[in-house]
């Protein structure tokens, strides 16, 4: 099977983060596109996770968690493949003072 000479990587990232006294929020994504070694093949991946959490009173904070990624594969004389997932996580603590 004919093959290229290099192989390219593409990567891209982002993250921003920020919040307040009370609440915090964080959100990164990414890229990343690989070549393969022979014509015709590649793989690829992308990202997305934002969190987002408050303290509603002294004692109790909650927030929420996201998450979501995909990914494909292709590879000659092979089929290809994909997956993608999306996660979500909400969540609610409570912080008892001790006596």
């Amino acid at each position: 099977m004919p093959s290229s000479a290099q192989v390219s990587v593409t990567k891209v990232m982002l993250r921003y983060q920020g919040g307040s006294e009370n609440t915090t929020y964080f959100l990164s994504g990414g890229y990343q596109k690989t070549e393969g070694y022979y014509i015709g093949s590649d793989f690829s991946r992308a990202n997305l996770r934002s969190n987002v959490s408050s303290n509603i009173t002294k004692n109790l904070k909650a927030g929420l968690n996201l998450s979501y990624s995909y990914t494909q594969t292709n590879s000659p004389g092979q089929s290809e493949t994909a997956s993608n997932g999306f996660w979500l996580y909400l969540f609610c603590t409570e912080h008892l003072s001790r006596l």
